[in-house]
């Protein structure tokens, strides 16, 4: 009866056992199914230190099979497992390689990475064993689905634990229900599902076994099993006694050197005492001598303590006279840096005023000799005017001449029968023509001469319509761009003239660190600074590399000809952030600007950042837009158009780098740039300044240009790898001081992602409006399929006539999907909605369109994530089209008319003049497609405005969240598929529009601060935007006045 299943491979001794021992006793089992099944490939989800894995392969090596192998684990542990560091699996691959190596691999991944590298039907067995939550392991289960061959076998370990959190008794329970398997229950228990039907005969026979055979295999399985443990047991017994004996005969070498060691003690002690009898007699008479002394000594003693009394008077007069010089040195010291400041005020209108009467000198003189010329015109006019009279004169003598008279008869009548251009004009001239070459050369050459002529004719090329470049192209080129938006040197020269009329204009001190910079750059960077319109300010070069004599020399010549330039030469190069820091203790400005020295700035740059400055006093922080120029210095590219304060970004990107200007007390409030984050240190200050509380404002103009050079970070980040880690680490630093610990790490996409604390606690109501059955069944079933995250009900508001959808789910029933019936004429998503709210229980509600699907296993956690923080009241996901192009990746007000998504159609990863796809970023409004969103919150707002019927409902609860304080986000982590309008089609009510445009109108007037005004608003690809634009609230009026709609204002909204 046992025959079939007790094969001799399952008799091998394992030739490895390693702790822990739990799969131990099932490796007799996995060894002879083996034998029995002679798999194609064998995979393994997690496998630790390697027993059961080890056994697999020692199996197929034995049997000389062509067995694929193929162990998956991060091998870095779980909360169940416990954590644990790389030495596991490379103790593991001293074992593996050299004995399994031809036919295996040990794959570091997770396991939904791995999913990609395996084909369809291609897996023969599975062994299940990584994260024993029921949700980890059913989730890993039906992922691998997929990739199971027909008849493969499935091994769950430990169903027959069910304490904590371990949850794979549950799925085995609900597997068994539907597949034929076989169970043992020793060692935690292992669990052997079959997917077919079709296997060799002895296997056949464990899934057809009765109770009576089934009770006999088990035994036979845990007596096998059992005796590997009790070999186990008993090497692990002898080498524990081994370790005894040894330690034992150690600890008696050590009480006999302890011993020996004592005796000699005791003697040395012996010997001292002796002494100290000895010393102790002389120590007596000593103490007599000197209580002789202390007499002597005491009376001493209170003559010294009168002095000291009169000491104390006089040292605190001096103390007073010295705290009273210090602050006159303070009072001073401030006087100076006042003084220095008006200086520098005075040097900056002087050098202002020399540049602007440098200008005039050259427009006076510029004028003169435009007068002059004007002079010589006036005399040449005179002379050409005398000359003309006598030129009419002589023509009125021609015209009356007997000549003329009878020339313009001939001319009249040559015109009456040839005239120009008709058909007897040209055949005369052609025949003139011809006579003439008749005369000369004969008629052949007539011939041969009118051929040619006419073969030519025939062969010239027609001319081309002029070929025009469109509008938008000419205008989306950068270049003209440029021409189009910055001022002139007429318009400098005008901002010079205002800068000069400004009363008590704030000084701006620009801190360069140099280090070893190429002559010609650092000189067009020092040029850059000088050429500025707002004459306010100095500049700090802090030279780090004093050997380096040619910028040195560079440096202190423009120091010489320019007061407001001044050098500070270091000892030695003490990194970006000390050089820096450096310069940052000499300012003495109102604020500080940070330029590099390989870098320009615009010459309007500072005037910009004053006008800003005056307008907005209580900022601490300002930045501007920025593009890239070329090694010479002469082409500018790649400009970067940024939004507002977007402190979500910062959790992706430090889009703000230049140009930056900080309030100077700022800065000496928080110490300067803190150390340790070289590379970084400019994400840095900014995150700190932001955990300050201090506002920070956006100035949209390009006032810094980054140089584009092979070793810059502009272009790519790891031309500096370490500084990725000091990105990491700001970050983390950056959310450790609001109280949030949280994993910050690269993703394997390349980009950095913030991996929130994730409780398990909120249950997700998912929201499903449809009318579908085909759609709703698609998307129901990849949520099933395809989420990680488990606690969730799926609440489907069926809204056909007849309840079909409603009636299918109560014949196919399912444990966490509810459907409620709601048929409406006309149908209303707003109402829809709110009613499939008022029968859910979550948290968290997440609205989702029938038309998605999800394509990640860890889409809804990500989501989760972030709907549980508190200062986040709606997040989106990134949506994708079919063809994986970008469908949703947030939502701006004003694209399009009314609203938009940006980078719709383009491809993941994309960089563009708005930065990149891959960033967390702050908006206005996500799209209610796929849009989560805490309870709590969703009341606080009063859930969806059903006066909006089909369209605008999702970006009005989010501009609602935001009125009242919470930020809304996109997370390019969390993916899925969208076949947009698929769902309800495109027939958007009128109502909608006028409704929209009343909570999108403020937005449309003032701009969409998570956008910018330099880019259109027609392109859902960031371009340019064109002098000739039409704005989106001129776009809306016109809209609404065509469709015969009121336009409403905000107030008016619940009246419509």
């Amino acid at each position: 009866m046992l025959t079939p299943f007790l094969r001799p491979i399952a008799l091998q001794p394992p030739h490895r056992l390693s702790p822990p021992f739990g799969w131990v006793e099932h490796i007799p089992f996995a060894m002879a199914l083996v034998d029995m099944l002679r798999p194609r490939t064998i995979v393994e989800l997690g496998t630790h230190t390697g027993n059961s894995y080890c056994a697999f392969c020692q199996a197929v090596k034995a049997l000389d099979l062509p067995t694929k192998c193929y162990a998956i684990d991060t091998w870095q542990g779980d909360p169940q497992a416990g954590f644990y560091g790389a030495e596991i699996l490379e103790e593991l691959r001293v074992h593996h390689d050299p004995e399994y190596g031809a036919f295996s691999r040990l794959i570091p991944s997770t396991f939904d990475e791995a999913l990609a590298h395996f084909a369809e039907e291609s897996v023969d067995i599975l062994h299940i064993d990584g994260y024993h939550t029921y949700e980890g392991a059913r989730g890993d289960f039906y992922n691998w689905l997929p990739k199971l061959a027909p008849n493969a076998i499935v091994l769950f370990h430990d169903i027959n634990v069910r304490e904590s959190d371990f949850g794979v008794h549950r799925l085995w329970d609900e597997l068994r229900a539907s597949y034929r398997h076989f169970s043992f229950l020793h060692g935690n228990g292992l669990g052997v599902l079959a997917l077919g039907n079709d296997y060799p005969p002895d296997l056949q026979a464990l899934f057809d076994a009765d109770e009576t055979t089934t009770a006999l295999v088990r035994q036979l399985f845990y007596t096998l099993g059992h005796r590997l443990t009790l070999e186990g047991d008993a090497a692990k017994r002898e080498l524990e006694l081994l370790k005894t004996r040894t330690e034992l005969r150690e600890q008696l070498e050590r009480y006999d050197r302890d011993y020996r060691a004592l005796q000699r003690w005791i003697t040395e002690r012996d010997a001292h005492i002796a002494k100290l009898e000895h010393d102790i007699t002389l120590f007596q008479g000593w103490i007599s001598e000197r209580d002789a002394q202390l007499q002597h000594q005491q009376q001493r003693i209170f003559e010294l303590e009168a002095i000291i009394e009169q000491i104390e008077s006089d040292l605190g007069e001096k103390q007073q006279h010295a705290q009273d010089s210090s602050e006159l040195a303070e009072q001073q010291l401030s006087t100076i840096q006042d003084q220095r400041k008006e200086l520098l005020t005075r040097d900056g209108q002087f050098a202002a005023l020399t540049l602007l009467y440098s200008e005039s000198e050259k427009k006076i003189a510029e004028l003169e000799s435009y007068l002059a010329s004007l002079e010589a015109t006036e005399r040449t006019s005179i002379q050409t005017q005398q000359a003309l009279a006598a030129l009419q004169e002589s023509k009125a003598q021609i015209e009356q001449s007997l000549g003329w008279k009878m020339l313009m008869r001939v001319w009249k009548i040559r015109s009456r029968v040839f005239p120009y251009q008709s058909f007897p004009s040209k055949l005369a001239r052609l025949a003139w023509r011809g006579a003439k070459e008749y005369r000369a050369n004969g008629m052949k050459s007539v011939i041969r001469r009118g051929a040619a002529k006419a073969l030519r004719k025939l062969n010239q090329p027609q001319p081309a319509l002029a070929q025009h470049e469109p509008a938008a192209s000419q205008l989306n080129d950068y270049q003209q761009w440029i021409a189009q938006h910055e001022p002139d040197a007429q318009g400098l020269r005008q901002q010079a003239l205002r800068s000069l009329e400004r009363t008590s204009p704030p000084l701006i001190s620009i801190v360069t660190p140099v280090y070893n910079t190429e002559p010609q750059v650092l000189a067009q960077m020092i040029r850059s600074v000088i050429a500025q319109s707002y004459p306010y300010w100095e500049l700090w070069l802090v030279n780090a590399s004093p050997e380096n004599e040619a910028i040195d020399e560079l440096m202190h010549r423009y120091s010489q000809n320019e007061a407001r330039i001044n050098v500070l030469t270091l000892e030695h190069n003490l990194g970006i952030i000390e050089n820096t820091n450096a310069g940052i203790a000499q300012v003495c400005g109102d604020y500080v600007a940070f330029v590099d020295h390989d870098d320009l700035l615009t010459p309007f740059a500072l005037y910009e950042v004053a006008e800003a400055i005056a307008q907005h006093p209580d900022v601490g922080l300002f930045y501007s837009d920025s593009d890239l120029i070329n090694q010479q210095g002469t082409t500018r590219s790649r400009p970067l158009f940024k939004p507002d304060w977007s402190p979500i970004i910062m959790l992706s990107s430090n889009y703000i780098t230049h140009l930056s200007v900080v309030r100077s007390a700022i800065l000496r409030e928080l110490g300067g740039l803190s150390s340790g984050n070289d590379g970084a240190q400019d994400w840095d200050l900014v995150l700190r300044i932001s955990d300050m509380g201090q506002r920070i404002h956006h100035i949209p103009k390009i006032l810094y240009h980054w140089r584009d050079s092979p070793s810059s970070t502009a272009t790519d980040i790891r031309q500096k790898p370490y500084a990725m880690q000091a990105q990491l680490k700001v970050i983390r630093d950056h959310l450790l001081r609001r109280g949030v610990d949280a994993q910050v790490y690269f993703d394997t996409s390349g980009y950095i992602r913030v991996a929130w604390p994730l409780s398990g606690a909120s249950k997700v109501s998912i929201i499903i409006p449809s009318r579908n059955l085909r759609l709703v069944q698609r998307c129901v079933g990849s949520l099933q399929l395809r989420t990680g995250y488990r606690n969730f009900e799926i609440i489907i508001a069926d809204t056909t006539a007849d309840a079909s959808i409603a009636r299918y789910y109560e014949r196919h029933p399912q444990e966490n999907i509810r459907v409620i019936h709601h048929h409406q004429l006309p149908f209303n998503y707003s109402a829809v909605n709110n009613v499939a709210v008022a029968a859910s229980t979550g948290d968290i509600l997440l609205f989702l369109n029938d038309d998605t699907e999800a394509i990640d296993s860890q889409w809804l956690a990500e989501l989760v994530r972030w709907a549980e923080r508190e200062e986040i009241g709606v997040v989106g996901p990134k949506l994708l089209f079919e063809n994986r192009s970008i469908q949703h990746a947030g939502v701006v007000i004003g694209l399009d008319g009314f609203a938009g998504h940006p980078f719709a159609g383009m491809p993941e990863g994309s960089h563009t003049i708005y930065g990149c796809t891959e960033w967390y970023r702050n908006y206005s409004a996500v799209t209610g497609a796929c849009l989560a969103i805490r309870r709590e919150v969703f009341n606080q707002i009063g859930g969806f405005d059903e006066a909006l019927i089909l369209c605008g409902s999702d970006i009005a609860l989010c501009l609602a969240a935001t009125k009242l304080g919470y930020q809304v986000v996109y997370t390019p982590f969390s993916r899925m598929l969208h076949l947009e309008s698929t769902s309800r089609g495109s027939d958007i009510p009128p109502s909608d529009f006028a409704l929209s445009y009343a909570y999108y109108q403020e937005l449309l007037r003032s701009g969409d601060p998570y956008y910018n005004p330099n880019l259109s608003y027609w392109s859902a690809a960031p371009q340019l935007s064109r002098p000739d634009e039409q704005q989106p609230i001129d776009f809306v009026h016109r809209h609404l006045e065509a469709i015969g709609l009121p336009v409403l204002a905000s107030n008016e909204k619940k009246s419509l």
